[in-house]
């Protein structure tokens, strides 16, 4: 009796055993590494050697299989004897192979029981559920039995490995995550209340923002207020300051001919009353093409400087629009209204 209540007690000692290197296992698995580097940054120290783990996932994770492995042989060969004979003590005699059938059947069932709920759900969904906290936690220990199996580990993964080549299969990088992946994450996130709906909105509209081009976003040419050489000063003031703008483009006739950039305040600071005042305040335009990316757009505002950029159909010369920062910035906040 006393033999078997020390292999029973072996046994549910190993199931804990087999929970910690299940937990191990699936926070391996589910922790992100943005996170473990969230936790560093906030001092965090322990959270670098989980970091560890992370990158060097499939050594690390065939190191826990041999242990949940290892575990689950064991608490098999002496958990079912230890119950099986315990079982078979308070059995009637008379029928020994039946007593020991009955024995051996209800031990595997306790047996299995306690090792999956305790030895494998219960520390899988902690661990799912927690996996940040888990890796950090089991991360010392991990490394040191990792030394310990190092050969051991080394020998199963190169087994492991040729016969993944004879089945076809070879080793490859996992790919990071697609666009489409990416936006199912924000939606996501947004669900479960991490980001608000701007937010949101702000970040998948960032998704398409290299897909748009100036013609997509520009404000087109028939909206377009600009000065013109051809009018009088006043009209060309009175234009200015009827929208409120603080630079305009500088023309010879119409928006089409186009040829330099104009700052109001500058003009209206020379204290003139000649178009000679626009001409004298005239700074460089910065022209684009109608397919160019807004991407490409704003790194070119940012580059020059420039507060706006003309947008030009490539064969005729003819201006198609302008292209603002407001314009750029409106294509990531269009319709983003917080609840």
């Amino acid at each position: 009796m006393s033999d078997s209540l020390l292999s029973l007690a072996l046994a549910f000692a190993l199931v804990g055993v087999n929970g910690v290197f299940v937990a191990a296992e699936f926070a391996i698995v589910r922790v992100r590494r943005t996170r473990l580097e969230e936790l560093v940054g906030l001092g965090h120290a322990r959270a670098t050697e989980a970091i560890e783990l992370v990158d060097k996932m499939a050594d690390y994770l065939t190191t826990t299989q041999i242990g949940v492995t290892a575990t689950s042989l064991g608490v098999g060969w002496l958990g079912e004897s230890a119950f099986s004979r315990l079982i078979a003590g308070v059995l009637p005699e008379g029928n020994d192979a039946l007593a020991h059938l009955l024995a051996g059947g209800a031990a595997f069932l306790v047996v299995t029981f306690v090792h999956v709920v305790l030895g494998e759900i219960v520390p899988k969904n902690l661990a799912v559920v927690h996996a940040d906290r888990y890796l950090i936690a089991l991360a010392p220990p991990l490394r040191i039995l990792h030394r310990v199996l190092r050969p051991l580990s080394v020998a199963f993964t190169a087994v492991a490995g040729a016969v993944q080549r004879v089945l076809g299969h070879r080793e490859r990088t996992p790919s990071p995550l697609s666009e489409h992946e990416l936006k199912l994450v924000m939606m996501d996130s947004h669900e479960d209340g991490v980001l608000t709906r701007g937010e949101a909105s702000i970040i998948l509209r960032a998704f398409e923002f290299a897909d748009k081009h100036a013609s997509e976003i520009m404000t087109p040419a028939e909206d377009v207020d600009y000065v013109s050489l051809s009018r009088t000063f006043e009209e060309n003031l009175a234009v200015a300051r009827a929208h409120m703008h603080t630079h305009v483009p500088l023309c010879r006739t119409g928006l089409d001919s186009a040829y330099a950039l104009v700052s109001v305040l500058d003009v209206l600071f020379r204290f003139e009353s000649s178009n000679e005042a626009f001409e004298r305040a005239a700074k460089p335009l910065l022209e684009v093409p109608a397919d160019l990316s807004q991407e490409e757009v704003l790194r070119r505002l940012k580059v020059s400087g420039a507060h706006l950029v003309v947008v030009r159909a490539a064969p005729a010369r003819r201006v198609l629009g302008v292209v603002t920062l407001e314009n750029v910035l409106g294509s990531l906040v269009a319709g983003v209204a917080e609840p």
